[in-house]
């Protein structure tokens, strides 16, 4: 009996782990198969009749409850409700064969009052649809291992037995994700970016990089040359530096305030209502209108950009955001990423790269949803698990035919935008304007601007540039993600900006530039960002970037030896 109910109630946590445990159960004979299929079958029953009483009870407050707010958003909530009014009771079947649905249909079902005999009877199709066929295929295939292993030692049956507990579990999902368009899509997703180093994890691609930076240390001899690559700004900008700091570094002179897009910084702790009160006059100063941008001072990789375009957005986001925040005015156009280098004893700087970056839309059909779209695009369904949950509030909105939906609002690849190599827009126009930008922030050699211009004519000709954000010594010639360049091809291109970062550094160091300590690398690598970073180098810090180099008489050490060479 005890057997019964503890895997009744272990369906409450996992009921495929459930099934799984009580075909085996059954195979060594600690419970009949009947009875282990009994279990199973009345734990999912009775949890699937729960979660159908949690709506019917509470309606939307469940939602509101710590629990609900774990378990189902609002706009889950929202979609269930949507599923059962337009395919009703099948969906109750259906929704037990698509992964992710079971849930939100479910709930909805006890909102919408749902009759609770016709609730139950299409939940007990349902669940004997599939619970027997689990549980009989694990007594199967536990009599088999029990059969072939029973002279083995204990902790071989053991082991083998796990793994064939957790090959079942892996078949059965995958066995559910097959049943459907939407789970074989999704799929389909997921071996993709398996295959595409694009999408790899970051760490991935930096291991080799790391190695080589190991080496250049060994070369060079000095550790965290790349560190003093831009003395104007923060540690180089490893992490945590502030982007309203270096874009007012980019507006000293009457050459790079028009450049730059306005914006004002909303300091930490600032309540929302005073928040509110600075953007509004921010955006009376500079007669702008929504939309407009804000973000974190020291976000990464898009995380924490909204375009708001009305005052609740504004005023949700301020609520919500603790850290500094820029609200900078919306630039439209289309958007690159410029990487500029200039070495220190050089007269003019050099582009490295250029990204064109393009951000995806969904053209309708008259027939299909918003999601139908995204699973059907060939390149949406790459990130498609991204854009599923970015347009939950749209997923089943059928879009007219050849009308437009803007899938991705920012230039950033891990928020879905594509990348495409665009070196052949460098122009000499265009470097010679980067340049003349770059020269005016003191003690900036090395990083990647993110522009946006009309254009690409006015790119080609340097004029209409509008800087949204640079970046320092960590960020990527990102014209690599290209899809059609290899992996080979981005390792070659990482090497090469460190190689340039280190040879800037030494050359910075030279001039007495000092590069951050290991102390300072240590605390930004566990994510704790000193004070500094939210600050512009000093003036003095920046001058010793353009100070002629120490003669070796004259300096009784220095950090880090010379260069002999650029490799």
């Amino acid at each position: 009996m005890a057997e019964f109910f503890g895997i009744a109630l272990f369906t409450f946590f996992s009921e495929d782990l459930a099934c799984i445990a009580a075909g085996h159960l059954a195979a060594r004979a600690q419970m009949g198969l009947p009875a282990a299929t009994a279990a199973a079958y009345l734990g999912i029953v009775t949890g699937d009749l729960l979660l159908y009483w949690a709506g019917y009870a509470g309606g939307g407050l469940f939602t509101k409850t710590r629990l609900g707010r774990h378990l189902l958003t609002a706009e889950t909530l929202a979609r269930g409700k949507r599923w059962i009014e337009q395919k009703g009771p099948a969906m109750v079947i259906l929704s037990r064969f698509l992964p992710g649905t079971r849930l939100p249909t479910y709930v909805a079902a006890g909102v919408l009052r749902m009759p609770v005999h016709r609730f139950a009877a299409l939940l007990l199709v349902a669940a004997l649809l599939w619970t027997p066929l689990l549980v009989i295929v694990s007594f199967l295939s536990g009599s088999y291992l029990l059969e072939r292993f029973q002279e083995t030692p204990p902790l071989v049956r053991f082991v083998s037995m796990a793994g064939l507990i957790l090959c079942i579990w892996l078949l059965s999902r995958l066995a559910l994700s097959l049943s459907s368009w939407r789970g074989r899509r999704l799929l389909y997703s997921r071996w993709q970016r398996l295959l595409r180093w694009e999408f790899w994890p970051m760490w991935v691609l930096y291991i080799p990089v790391a190695g080589y930076l190991v080496y250049l240390a060994l070369r060079h001899r000095c550790f965290a040359a790349f560190t003093a690559a831009n003395p104007a700004i923060f540690a180089s900008g490893i992490r945590g530096e502030s982007k309203s700091a270096i874009l007012r570094g980019l507006m000293p002179s009457p050459h790079n305030s028009g450049n730059v897009a306005p914006f004002i910084t909303i300091r930490q702790g600032t309540i929302p209502e005073e928040g509110m009160i600075l953007v509004q006059k921010f955006m009376r100063r500079q007669s702008l209108t929504f939309p407009i941008v804000l973000k974190p001072d020291s976000g990464e990789r898009g995380n924490g950009v909204l375009i708001a375009r009305n005052r609740a957005q504004v005023e949700a986001y301020l609520a919500e955001t603790n850290p500094d925040t820029i609200v900078q005015e919306y630039i439209g156009g289309h958007e690159y990423g410029i990487f500029y280098y200039r070495y220190p004893e050089d007269r003019e700087g050099k582009i490295l790269s250029i990204t064109d970056k393009r951000l995806l839309t969904l053209r309708g059909d008259g027939r299909s949803t918003i999601e139908e779209l995204i699973l059907r695009d060939g390149r949406a369904i790459l990130m498609a698990k991204f854009h599923i949950q970015n347009h939950r509030l749209d997923l089943d909105r059928v879009l007219e035919k050849d009308k437009l939906h803007p899938l991705v609002k920012i230039g950033t690849h891990s928020k879905g935008a594509l990348f495409l190599d665009g070196s052949h827009l460098s122009t000499a126009q265009l470097i010679r304007r980067i340049d003349r930008i770059s020269k005016n922030f003191d003690g900036f050699f090395f990083g990647r601007y993110d522009v946006r211009v009309p254009n690409e004519a006015d790119l080609k000709a340097g004029r209409n540039i509008r800087i949204l954000e640079l970046n320092g010594v960590t960020s990527e010639a990102t014209g690599m993600y290209d899809p059609r360049h290899s992996l080979l091809h981005a390792f070659k291109t990482l090497f090469q900006q460190w190689r340039i970062a280190v040879e800037i550094g030494l050359q910075n160091i030279k001039r007495g530039t000092k590069p951050a300590g290991c102390l300072t690398l240590l605390s930004l690598a566990i994510g704790k960002l000193p004070e500094s970073s939210t600050t512009p180098a000093p003036p003095a810090q920046r001058e010793q970037a353009r100070q002629p180099a120490i003669p070796p008489q004259e300096s009784n050490k220095k950090p880090c030896p010379d260069i002999s060479h650029r490799a």
